[in-house]
């Protein structure tokens, strides 16, 4: 189990708490640097539900996750803490491999309601906010350079598309679909890395983001975590276009690099 912070250093720097918390005992075993700020540095090997007074029963969430057909049915929980903070709890079932085997445990991210209402409302209209086509083709380059000289090394290319936009305009002008964009951008970037590269592509609908040392599988996690902001900022406002996004994922290293405009077509294209 020495290894598990080293596993889940990717996750250090996300603005959303991440714990890994093992089944059988119910105790902490990892905690990101966001969920040791909000909830103490000694958090790791204390026991889950002192931590959270949650609104479900954490072994009924369990049997859920096990019992559950359906592994994209992300099984969720209010929860507070003593100082009277509220989160939003989101579990993933994990298997966690040990010297005898593989562990159950649960992926934890917590996300901070307050946080969620904030990031909704942070409306900008700079376009500076996000990096142009340009400087994403220059950093996915130079990621690609630093994975032809060390095999170890890889990143994950994201595509992100917003659909139905078009649906904004009609009877308006554009100035609703503009602010339907810049709200979802706004939660996107509240919710990834200061080192990942989150550039506009094509129009205003696609964007390219570059995450350097992150696996295709923790990059799949961190969009499930945005996936769940947008769907609860969904349901706590009337609207009638939701906040969504399409995307897709690949991981690159040495085996399967290619040219920058490469990638980024065929990235793309698993969803345009």
């Amino acid at each position: 189990m020495g290894d598990i912070k080293e596993k889940f250093e990717v996750l250090e720097g996300l603005p959303v708490l991440v714990c890994l918390l093992k089944i059988a005992d119910k105790t902490v075993l990892y905690a990101n640097k966001s969920a040791k700020i909000a909830l103490g540095e000694n958090i790791t090997g204390e026991l889950f539900p002192n931590i959270f007074e949650i609104s479900r029963d954490l072994e009924d969430i369990i049997e859920k996750i096990r019992n559950n057909i359906d592994s994209n049915d992300i099984v969720k929980s209010f929860a507070q803490l003593k100082n009277g903070k509220k989160f939003i709890l989101f579990f993933n079932e994990y298997k966690m491999e040990t010297e005898s085997g593989n562990e159950d445990a649960l992926i934890v991210t917590a996300v901070d309601i307050a946080t969620i209402k904030r990031d909704s409302g942070l409306v900008s209209r700079n376009k500076n906010d996000i990096y142009n086509k340009s400087d994403g083709l220059d950093f996915l380059e130079n990621c690609l350079h630093d994975v032809e000289n060390d095999e170890t090394n890889y990143f994950s290319a994201t595509y992100v598309y917003i659909p139905n936009t078009d649906e904004l305009v009609k009877g308006n002008d554009d100035s609703a679909k503009k602010d339907h964009i810049t709200e979802l951008v706004s939660v996107i970037k509240s919710s990834i890395r200061v080192t990942d590269m989150f550039c506009n592509m094509e129009e205003d609908t696609e964007f390219l983001m570059i995450s350097p040392k992150c696996k295709h599988g923790i990059m799949s996690k961190i969009l499930t975590a945005i996936e769940n902001k947008l769907e609860i900022i969904n349901n706590t406002k009337d609207r009638k276009n939701k906040l969504k996004i399409s995307y897709s994922v690949m991981e690159i290293s040495k085996k399967n690099m290619d040219s920058p405009e490469n990638i980024v077509k065929k990235v793309r294209d698993i969803i345009i």
